[in-house]
C-alpha cells in the first residue's frame, strides 16, 4: 500500500515532535536527542520520498537551526554555523559545478556537438579518438582541480556522446567503441590526476 504526500509528511513530522515530547535518555544533552529525531527524519524523509532529496535537506536545516535557536544551552553545544560548515567547502561547490555543467551538456545537446565535431575533425579511428581524449583531459586538468569533477562533469558527458554517436549503447551494444573509451577515460583521469 502507497503512502499518500500528506501521510508521508505526518511521519516525518512526527518523528522529531516524539523527541520534543519525551525527555532525553539518561547521558544524552537535550540538544542531542532533539538533533537525533531531526536526524531520522532526514533519512525516512531520503527514503520515502514525499518531495525531492534537496527539499528534503533544506528541511532538514533549517529544523536543526531552529531547534539550536531555541532549545536552552544550544549555543554553547553546537554554533548555528556549525550545521552549514560543509557548504563552505570550495572542493564541495567545485564538484556540485562540473556535475551541473554535465546535466547542461546532455541536455543543451553540447556534449553531441563536441562529440561530432570531434569524430569528424580527428576520429578516423578509435585509437585517435583515445589520444584526443587524452588531450582533452590534460588542457582541462591544471584548470579544474578535481579529477573527479573534470572526469564526471566534463570528459564523461562528451566521451559518452562520441560513443553513442559511433553506435555503442550502454545498455545494447557496450562492446562496441564505447568501451574501450570508457577504459581509455578512466586510464587517461588517473594518469592525469598524478601529473596536474
Amino acid at each position: 500500500m502507497a503512502l499518500s504526500k500528506n501521510a508521508k509528511l505526518v511521519i516525518l513530522a512526527a518523528i522529531p515532535l516524539i523527541t520534543f515530547l519525551l525527555p532525553a535518555p539518561e547521558g544524552l544533552s537535550l540538544i542531542a536527542w532533539r538533533l537525533l529525531g531531526v536526524y531520522i527524519a532526514t533519512i525516512v524523509g531520503l527514503v520515502m520520498k514525499p518531495y525531492g532529496e534537496p527539499v528534503i535537506l533544506l528541511a532538514a536545516i533549517a529544523v536543526s537551526g531552529a531547534i539550536i535557536g531555541n532549545t536552552e544551552g544550544a549555543k554553547e553545544f553546537v554554533k548555528a554555523g556549525d550545521i552549514l560548515n560543509g557548504y563552505k567547502s570550495g572542493t564541495t561547490w567545485l564538484i556540485f559545478t562540473a556535475f551541473t555543467l554535465s546535466s547542461a551538456f546532455v541536455i543543451t545537446g553540447l556534449g553531441k556537438r563536441i562529440a561530432y565535431h570531434m569524430i569528424g575533425a580527428m576520429g578516423s579511428t578509435t585509437l585517435r579518438l583515445g589520444y584526443v581524449t587524452m588531450f582533452l583531459d590534460l588542457l582541462l586538468s591544471p584548470a579544474t582541480p578535481s579529477n573527479t569533477a573534470r572526469s564526471g562533469g566534463i570528459i564523461f558527458p562528451i566521451i559518452n556522446s562520441v560513443a553513442v554517436a559511433l553506435g555503442s549503447d550502454p545498455e545494447k551494444s557496450p562492446k562496441k567503441a564505447g568501451r574501450y573509451l570508457m577504459m581509455n577515460v578512466y586510464m587517461v583521469v588517473k594518469t592525469t590526476s598524478y601529473i596536474s
